[in-house]
């Protein structure tokens, strides 16, 4: 049995596009999770620049407390009504 058998165009034809699908989906795979790895490192980024927000508010809302004492600010006229 070691007759070779010649498939026809169309079965090549079929059997390359099913070939051929297959990379262009793991292609595209491929590039959505290079999309997920640069979306959760800028998430992080944005994460720690929350995070340092955070602490800067935290830092001046105590710096103004212990000058000024508690109160309410308007941060748009910069009025100060002490509690």
């Amino acid at each position: 049995m070691d007759s070779k058998v010649k498939f026809s165009d169309k079965e090549l034809e079929e059997l390359k596009e099913v070939r051929d699908g297959y990379e262009a989906i793991s292609f595209e795979l491929g590039q959505i999770e290079l999309q997920k790895l640069f979306l959760k490192e800028r998430d992080e980024e944005i994460k720690s620049k929350l995070n340092e927000l955070k602490d800067k508010e935290k830092k001046q809302a105590e710096e103004l407390q212990n000058k000024y004492g508690v109160g309410a600010l308007d941060i748009d006229t910069g009025e100060f009504t002490p509690a």
